[in-house]
């Protein structure tokens, strides 16, 4: 089976780290796979740019670039409220 046979159409995922490494790799499989992630990254503008390359393409999920440290309770929770308001 190869990656692209793989479809999360209809699937909804918070990925942490998603602005680089192997964090943004699994962001964007999922969106390239019909997931709609949401790339959560303390640096919100390397999040942005990993969300720029899979954006809008056909058969992509969603992808939305939010700011999110992990060590922070609140920042955590804001992600998920946000996520579930977004894509329910």
């Amino acid at each position: 089976m190869k990656s692209s046979d793989i479809r999360l159409d209809k699937r909804v995922a918070i990925v942490t780290g998603a602005g680089n490494g192997i964090g943004k790799c699994m962001a964007q499989a999922m969106v390239r796979a019909g997931c709609d992630v949401v790339f959560a990254n303390v640096d919100v503008g390397a999040a942005g740019a990993a969300v720029a390359e899979v954006a809008f393409k056909p058969g992509h999920g969603n992808a939305l670039a939010v700011p999110c440290d992990i060590t922070s309770q609140g920042d955590c929770e804001r992600t998920v409220s946000e996520t579930v308001r977004l894509f329910n």
